[in-house]
């Protein structure tokens, strides 16, 4: 009807649409549907991809998770492996430390020990070396009453050195007759019998009850030089002991290189050395002291290092006391004696007492 119809098509309000209010009828009705369903198959047809696709990544999924599951095990196992090779290291390093400063302090302890028995040893030899020139000392002393007669043939004596001795003595030396030449005994030098008539024979010790006595044959026989015996020439001399022998030997040889250049030297006792010069007359100790003026004479003496260190060692040994600083400079303190007796371990009760 217009009514309808003006409904339908016209600018009027809007009613409630019904179904056969379309352009067509039901034709156009049917149409519609069959768009609809169209696209209502495309939609399943989309989500059947779209939900195949979300299966394929859910299948991918759990592959992808094992895979980073084993890297994860993986590493967290190296993890664990360089964790415990840190620890290892960590503990041998503490090890080390705690063994280095055990290493540290036994050293320490050893260089202050080493550095004690450097002072203790250097204090022996000095020690020792007086001692023995002390010794020396006392076996010349006990000498002082005893010449040696070098040159008189083996066999002469026959039975009775003393009575031998004695009438030489009277017969080649030229002593006042008040003096009674009372020889307390008398003997050949220890050692062997030269079996050779050509080798040197053995000294005679002679020993005097009184020393004036002994001073006056000896001086008498210096004086007159030239003394024999069934014309053999006799040599007189102190009885000396053989280290001394030893040294005076020495001396006695740069003595004579000093005659063959015209300069008078002499040899005190023990084995000093006195040399007569234009502007005097120098005594030294030792041949080790007299080196540098020697070589100004032109006399180079060579020594052996040993005899070098027993000269330095023994320098003026031979006295009966040192100066002062001497003797202070070779001491030692109490703790290093101390140390020394307990082998280097100090007492406890000891430290801060020095």
């Amino acid at each position: 009807s217009p009514l309808m119809s003006h409904s339908c098509f016209g600018g009027g309000p809007r009613r409630t649409p019904a179904l056969s209010c379309s352009r067509g009828g039901p034709g156009r009705k049917m149409s519609t549907q069959r768009i609809n369903k169209k696209e209502a198959k495309g939609n399943r047809n989309d989500d059947g991809k779209v939900g195949s696709k979300q299966l394929t990544l859910a299948e991918a999924t759990p592959g992808k998770s094992m895979a980073d599951a084993n890297a994860e095990s993986e590493m967290l196992a190296e993890l664990k492996k360089l964790e415990n090779t840190m620890e290892e290291l960590k503990q041998r390093t503490e090890g080390l430390d705690k063994r280095l400063t055990e290493v540290e302090n036994r050293v320490s302890a050893k260089e202050d020990s080493h550095i004690q028995h450097e002072k203790v040893l250097s204090y022996l030899l000095h020690r020792e070396a007086s001692l023995a020139s002390k010794c020396d000392d006392m076996e010349n002393r006990l000498r002082r009453n005893n010449i040696r007669l070098y040159g008189i043939p083996e066999g002469s004596e026959k039975d009775d050195m003393v009575k031998f001795v004695c009438h030489f003595f009277k017969t080649a030396l030229e002593i006042r007759e008040e003096i009674d030449i009372n020889v307390e005994r008398a003997h050949r030098a220890l050692g062997p019998k030269p079996r050779s008539t050509t080798a040197p024979p053995r000294s005679i010790i002679v020993r005097f009850l009184d020393f004036q006595v002994k001073q006056a044959v000896l001086q008498q026989a210096w004086k007159q030089r030239q003394v024999e015996f069934q014309g053999h020439k006799v040599y007189f001399d102190q009885d000396y002991s053989s280290d001394l022998q030893k040294k005076r030997k020495k001396v006695r040889e740069v003595i004579k290189k000093l005659k063959e250049k015209n300069i008078r030297a002499q040899s005190p006792y023990p084995a000093q050395l006195r040399i007569f010069t234009q502007s005097g007359a120098r005594l030294f100790p030792s041949l080790l002291e007299a080196k540098s003026t020697l070589k100004e004479l032109g006399i180079n003496m060579e020594m052996e290092d040993r005899d070098v260190l027993e000269m330095e060692l023994a320098r003026d040994g031979w006295k009966t006391h040192y100066n002062d600083r001497r003797q202070n400079r070779l001491q030692l303190s109490t703790a290093d004696i101390r140390a020394l007796i307990s082998g280097g371990h100090k007492d406890p009760e000891s430290v801060g007492h020095e």
